[in-house]
């Protein structure tokens, strides 16, 4: 275990006991604790690790990391760490990621508030992107006539942005498309 990793394991079994005996330490000797998540969703687990002179807490895509930046030798950043673990075990935090046509885009620590939010706008702003222009496209180019709904399938097939908000025990979960 490295010198960093070995200041921060006593705090990290301090902030959860109950897991103090799943502390591992990898090749580069940082340390690494996984608590596997209640209800699985694409193999989440929460994840504090250190890593370079900080201490990252994870979950989902959704990452936070900490470090004492100010060089105080004070462990204040660590604590802070295990408090925002506290906080997603909790559901205080979920995990809100973005993906693009492409893939995975950014991701994110938030609020269930605040990723529940940005989950409804995203609905919104997929429901009005197919209401008239793209809609209105299709039909010309087509020859569909301008009344009844257009193939869900199509829809998927041009617009593949998606948020997904994912929490520890599931209760703030969601998609901004039909498909988890």
């Amino acid at each position: 275990m490295n010198e960093y990793a070995a200041r921060v394991a006593p705090l990290v079994a301090e902030a959860f006991p109950e897991h103090a005996n799943k502390i591992e330490v990898d090749g580069d000797g940082d340390l690494i604790l996984r608590i596997d998540c209640p209800f699985a969703t694409d193999g989440a687990g929460l994840y504090i690790n250190t890593w370079n002179e900080q201490t990252e807490v994870s979950f989902h895509y959704g990452r936070a990391e900490y470090s004492d930046w100010d060089g105080t030798g004070a462990d204040d950043h660590v604590r802070e760490a295990m408090e925002v673990a506290r906080d997603v075990l909790a559901e205080r935090l979920v995990a809100i990621s973005w993906y693009s046509r492409k893939g995975y885009a950014a991701a994110m620590l938030t609020t269930p508030e605040e990723a529940t939010s940005e989950l409804r706008r995203s609905q919104d702003d997929i429901a009005r992107r197919f209401q008239q222009p793209i809609r209105a496209w299709i039909r010309r180019k087509l020859g569909w006539p301008s009344s009844g709904n257009l193939p869900a399938r199509l829809g998927d097939d041009l617009y593949r942005g998606e948020v997904v908000v994912r929490s520890w025990r599931g209760s703030y979960d969601g998609t901004s498309e039909s498909r988890a």
